[in-house]
Formats: structure tokens, sequence, C-alpha cells
């Protein structure tokens, strides 16, 4: 099987060399990966500038640094560095969890998705303790999964696995669950800045959840490995009739106000009362 390994922590990142290295132990391994961090970077592309892509140095792996995104690095990974497409995206292994609404944010969440938009099944994998032993029972976990339990989401969805911290006991079970919801503490700091204007940084702190283990969330927090599948039809469809009725517009909704005393008429014409 064909892997492409990718993340958002940067291809220097501890977590992407646990999990690349224990994955060419079984499979057919490509790395494209961004050349510096990009947590929280969510599925933006870079379209203003060239994408520099340079070999790495990575014994046993073909690997590629991306001088951009986590969704550049898996989008030219599959369309343009790769001789044939991957049979698996796996984006990870992400330090730090990331659970509810934080696949909106996530870089690793968003180069799965990014592989799921180009038609190859995806999973993104993030660890609660990013640190040593933790990474590489993960990557042992990831491998054992894909070898034993994956097989082709169906269309419209993808996976979304959380590692819980991994200290003296280390997980014993996972549960498929659903994404869960927990809020964060926001802070921004501010301070002038040398060239004018403001500074802002953005940051916060999780408010801990400690309901039971049916949510992502929960089952992190008790200690299980969380496997989400994801679908990203986000319509809200129970608000669309059916069938869709057309509703009418009226004219004078049409006069829409450009400046003080300016209507536009329904025929493009600007009026000055």
């Amino acid at each position: 099987m064909r892997v492409l390994v990718t993340n958002d922590d940067g291809i220097e990142a501890r977590g992407i060399h646990a999990l690349a290295d224990r994955l060419a132990e079984d499979f057919a391994v490509t790395v494209a990966a961004p050349a510096r961090e990009q947590s929280a970077s969510g599925h933006s592309i870079t379209l203003h500038r060239p994408v520099r892509v340079r070999p790495y140095a990575w014994p046993g792996v073909r690997a590629f640094a991306v001088e951009g995104t986590p969704v550049d690095a898996v989008k030219l990974a599959v369309e343009a560095l790769m001789p044939e497409p991957p049979d698996v995206v796996v984006s990870g292994i992400n330090h730090g969890s990331n659970l509810g609404r934080d696949v909106f944010y996530s870089g690793t969440v968003a180069a799965a998705i990014e592989g799921f938009l180009l038609g190859v099944p995806a999973v993104a994998v993030s660890l609660e303790a990013p640190d040593g032993p933790g990474f590489d029972w993960g990557a042992a976990f990831v491998a054992w999964w894909l070898a034993t339990r994956f097989s082709p989401p169906e269309p419209g969805t993808l996976w979304n696995i959380n590692l819980p911290r991994v200290g003296p006991r280390v997980p014993t079970g996972m549960l498929t669950v659903p994404l869960g919801r927990r809020e964060y503490v926001n802070t921004l700091s501010r301070e002038p800045h040398p060239g004018g204007g403001e500074s802002f940084r953005i940051a916060g702190q999780v408010a801990q959840y400690h309901g039971g283990p049916d949510t992502d969330v929960g089952a992190v927090a008790h200690g299980y490995v969380a496997v989400t599948p994801l679908q990203l039809d986000i319509t809200a469809w129970e608000r669309i009739p059916r069938p869709p009725v057309a509703v009418p517009i009226p004219p004078e909704a049409l006069r829409i106000r450009r400046s003080a005393g300016a209507t536009l008429d329904d025929e493009g014409g600007v009026h000055r009362g």
C-alpha cells in the first residue's frame, strides 16, 4: 500500500518522523510536509507566490520539504511529486489533540481533507501529550490500524483519530465516537507595534471536559483512542424545503443605496435623490 505522510508541525517534527519511520516498515511511504511549522493553518493554500519544493534527506523514505501549507504539500504530492497516487493519506502525528471544533482550525485535519478532496482515503492522527513514548506508541497503533482495521471510507467521509496521553499505562481500547465539544478561554495580548498601530497575540486555554466517553473529547479524557468518521457536507438540510421553493424578490428590494442620496434601480441605473 502506498502511503503519503504529511503534517502541519513541519518536516522536522518528532511526530512525523516516528510515524513515517514505523509505517515504512510495512508500506511504501512518501513524505511531503511543510518545511516549517504551520499549526492552525486550516485549509489555506498558497496562491500569490511560487511554492518551493526540495528533497529532504530521510533514510529509507522518499521525502520532500514544501515551502507552503499542509494542503499545499498534499496537493503537490498527489498531483506532481508521486509517480502514482497514494492509496491513503496519513496526516500526523500532530503535537496535541484535535478534538471537537479543533477540526475547523487544524492544519493536520485540513491535510487529510485535501487528500479526500483529491479522491484519496485519508486519516488525521493527533496525540494529546506529545512526547517520545506517546509518538512511538501512536505510530505503532496507526500501523496496526492501517493493516487490520482500515478500509477506504464511504464516499464523503474520512477519519480523525485522537490518541490519549500515554503514560505508565498505555491505552487498551478505542471507541468510534462523534465530535464532541470543548470550550477555550481565549486571551488576546496587545502592544504597540514599532511600525505603527498595534500587535496582537492570540492564545487560549482549554476549558477541561469531564463528560462520559461518548464523544471524541470524552473518550480521550477517559484514556481511549477516539476514532471519528468525518464528512464534508455541512449543509443544514433540515432548514431546506423539499422540494425547493422559489421566493419572489420584490422590485423595491433591488433599489440598493450606494451612497447618500443615490440608489440603484432594477435596470442598473443610478439615481440621485
